[in-house]
């Protein structure tokens, strides 16, 4: 999804001659930073953002981590497979691989925009979206943008690299030099950096436990596993894990059902979100968020989100957060919560439950769902990193 502006030479007018009545209008590089900083945080929408860029592209000059702290005040887009419709009364689980993508905003449910993402990238196994790219697995991994359709290939697997990884992740923006893309499997994970000509190879010591996520916070990459244990992830001097042993502040939490804790950055803190089950009723789940508290070294309970709103999806692939929903018409202290076959996203309240076999719930398809189809994943374009 992409609109271009077209770009009048200076001093031309609009019927190709000069008029002095009706001088040209200014040009928008005579803007300084913050007057474009000031337009762009009036922007609500990451639609608004498109349409900005297309008639003012000196905004990219804009330092860009002047630019990233006005990016938690948007909500993300919600990217949405689309596959061939099935016969009346074939169960939604039974999803084809999509053929093509559609782009939803929060801003505005009822519009739709189209991904051209390509129809052979979503042929692939999809391991998980980071800065603005979908990663997708095979014998020969790569990046596709979503945006513009380009895509990015890494070197090709050798055959002691090639494995079934659980999870994919940069650490940080593709240009920057400090991008790592990690393939995470059981045993061990690959690194590759842009200019690389052969992907490093880390064997694990985690018993076999599948690395579930790998998130970058102040900084700093993690890696949680699906047994729920955590780890620093180094690169200087050389790879390596180191685990952080946090306990529950609360004593421990009921087992997960349906879908795997999730970790979010949200107002400089790491949050779970984590969905268990109700005692005595197996088919319901209460939604509980958890803070690490860095001090104590602890999971500590979060009662509230104050102005915050989260946004996850089942899968575990992509998680954001917002600041002050309400000035896009968001609700706050409340979770945007999307899954395999959902249409859009359920908002849902802290503390609230969710049935398991309500066909409407993203637990529902969850538990059917092959876990290499592309599924709805929350995203940010990757001009804005």
């Amino acid at each position: 999804m992409g609109i271009r502006g077209k770009r009048r030479r200076s001093g031309d007018s609009p019927s190709g001659g000069a008029d002095d009545d009706h001088p040209a209008p200014q040009d928008w590089v005579a803007l300084n930073d913050a007057l474009l900083l000031l337009i762009f945080d009036r922007l609500h929408s990451l639609r608004d953002v498109f349409v900005f860029s297309a008639v003012c592209r000196t905004w990219r000059a804009i330092s860009l981590p002047t630019f990233s702290t006005l990016l938690p005040f948007r909500p993300p887009l919600l990217l949405r497979p689309v596959g061939t419709p099935l016969p009346s009364g074939v169960p939604r689980c039974r999803l084809r691989r999509p053929h093509r993508c559609d782009l939803l905003t929060p801003t505005d449910p009822s519009a739709s925009y189209r991904s051209i993402v390509s129809r052979r990238a979503l042929s692939h196994p999809f391991l998980g979206y980071s800065y603005g790219y979908l990663i997708f697995g095979g014998s020969r991994p790569f990046l596709a943008n979503p945006f513009t359709g380009d895509e990015f290939f890494p070197p090709l697997l050798t055959s002691d690299e090639l494995a079934s990884f659980s999870c994919a992740a940069l650490t940080a923006p593709l240009s920057s030099p400090d991008s790592n893309l990690l393939l995470c499997s059981s045993h061990f994970v690959l690194r590759w950096r842009a200019g690389d000509v052969h992907w490093s190879k880390h064997t694990l010591e985690l018993q076999g436990t599948p690395i579930r996520q790998i998130i970058t916070f102040n900084g700093q990459a993690f890696a949680f596993l699906t047994d729920d244990r955590l780890f620093v992830i180094n690169f200087s001097p050389y790879f390596s894990m180191r685990q952080l042993v946090v306990p529950w502040a609360d004593g421990g939490l009921q087992f997960w059902i349906f879908a795997p804790p999730q970790l979010v950055e949200c107002d400089g803190q790491l949050l779970m979100v984590h969905f268990s089950a109700v005692k005595e009723q197996m088919l319901l789940s209460t939604i509980r968020v958890y803070r690490l508290d860095g001090s104590k070294m602890v999971w500590t309970r979060v009662d509230t989100l104050g102005d915050w709103a989260l946004f996850v999806d089942i899968r575990g692939k992509s998680t954001a957060s917002c600041s002050n929903p309400s000035r896009w018409g968001g609700n706050a202290n409340c979770i945007y919560c999307t899954g395999p076959s959902c249409d859009t996203w359920v908002v849902l309240p802290l503390d609230g439950v969710v049935s398991t076999m309500d066909c409407q719930s993203p637990l529902f398809h969850n538990q059917f769902y092959s876990a290499d189809i592309p599924s709805p994943v929350w995203m940010y374009p990757s001009t804005l990193f």
